[in-house]
């Protein structure tokens, strides 16, 4: 399978896409997070650790 990737050509496309890329890693990580069976506070505070570990220094 051959896959044909086009970047974007300007500041703002990009800008774009990174805004989307972070919407969708988003989506999963808090996704997987609802699935765990734990309670409301341990999730929240396993999210906060998440961000702590993405964040950047």
């Amino acid at each position: 399978m051959n896959i044909i990737v086009h970047m974007p050509q300007t500041a703002e496309g990009n800008e774009k896409l990174q805004k989307e890329a972070a919407r969708l890693r988003a989506e999963l990580i808090i996704g997987e997070i609802n699935k765990r069976e734990m309670s409301l506070t341990q999730k929240e505070q396993l999210l906060e650790r998440v961000i702590g570990k993405l964040s950047p220094p």
